[in-house]
């Protein structure tokens, strides 16, 4: 009898841990998203980003927008699966200023974290 509880609460244990697993490793969330300023052409500094994040395989799209001021945004996106980000960039070097298509993938690991493209 004994064998047998502790064998039940063995399962259960290892259900947790999977379940627990897995719903960390999937599901809606966060995460940074910074594009390098070597993509500016002749060096520069980009100032602004705008675009749409969208499932790659689902064609869901969890986020669009833009922000000012640096290189990095904060889209909504699915967690451990495809994104795939479309948009542009304003390069400022000195005085002058060229716009920058953007269109790449990444995926996402865990909520909160930074995708460098």
């Amino acid at each position: 009898m004994k064998r047998r509880v502790c064998a039940v609460l063995a399962v259960l244990a290892a259900c947790c841990w999977l379940g627990a697993g897995v719903s960390l490793a999937a599901g809606n969330g966060n995460v940074y998203l910074v594009v390098n300023n070597s993509h500016c052409p002749n060096g520069g500094t980009i100032k602004y980003l705008e675009g749409a994040v969208w499932g790659t395989y689902s064609y869901t799209q969890y986020w669009s927008g833009g922000d000012g001021g640096d290189n990095i945004l904060y889209p909504r996106v699915q967690v451990g699966q495809n994104m795939t980000f479309a948009g542009y960039a304003l390069c400022y070097r000195g005085s002058a200023s060229v716009y920058l298509s953007l269109y790449f993938t990444f995926t996402p690991s865990r909520n909160g974290g930074t995708n460098w493209y």
